[in-house]
């Protein structure tokens, strides 16, 4: 699992970089701004996860998370933010992004809200749920948007391999294949293995014609 920070302060940067090791991240790239944030995401186009502060040095608000959702919407953001403001996680989840994690949360907390992002589902913090009406909560996205890394398993699924046989071809951890299979049977809209086979044959056609 490759996971990009967008964080201008160190200390945190380190603090977030030790949490995505935990769940399995194989590679962690560090930016101190939104122009840093976005090259990196160009230069790497297999980014699996992003954390991302909305006051950064050169860009700040919820606009940033649309922006980078309308360059890069098969990336999953997760927006780690000092503003414990129901109405600011609300306006950032309805600008895209799968989670709102306020930085004076635990480093259990933290790890548990990620875990449900990497699993496809939308993390929201509890004071936050209270004042929402359930209507406004905002639902995994649907359809079928994959991250090069998850056609690289969907495909490798397809032809019928294992987890553990996926793991050592992409070197990466049978963990981490099995949180971007629960992603990938999300995207698909499927509901095991054989389901996911079949999807992404026709997934994997569909988006060479395009």
């Amino acid at each position: 699992m490759k996971t990009l920070i967008v964080e201008d302060h160190a200390l945190f940067r380190e603090a977030l970089r030790g949490v995505a090791e935990t769940l399995g991240a194989t590679e962690v790239i560090e930016a101190r701004s939104f122009g840093e944030g976005c090259r990196s995401l160009t230069a790497a186009t297999d980014i699996d996860l992003m954390l991302l502060d909305l006051h950064l040095p050169d860009r700040r608000g919820p606009e940033i998370v649309r922006e980078l959702r309308r360059q890069h919407p098969a990336v999953p953001i997760v927006v780690i933010s000092a503003d414990e403001d129901p109405g600011s996680m609300r306006e950032a989840l309805d600008a895209g992004a799968m989670g709102y994690i306020p930085k004076s949360a635990s480093r259990d907390l933290i790890v548990r809200a990620l875990g449900i992002v990497l699993m496809g589902e939308v993390f929201v913090p509890r004071h936050a749920l209270d004042t929402m009406p359930a209507e406004t909560i905002p639902q995994a996205p649907g359809g079928a948007e994959l991250t090069p890394r998850q056609r690289s398993i969907a495909d490798l699924l397809a032809q019928g391999w294992s987890n553990r046989e996926i793991a050592r071809r992409l070197d990466i951890t049978e963990a981490t294949v099995k949180a971007h299979l629960t992603r990938i049977f999300l995207a698909l809209g499927v509901e095991n293995r054989a389901q996911a086979a079949l999807a992404t044959k026709e997934f994997l056609v569909q988006s060479k014609g395009k």
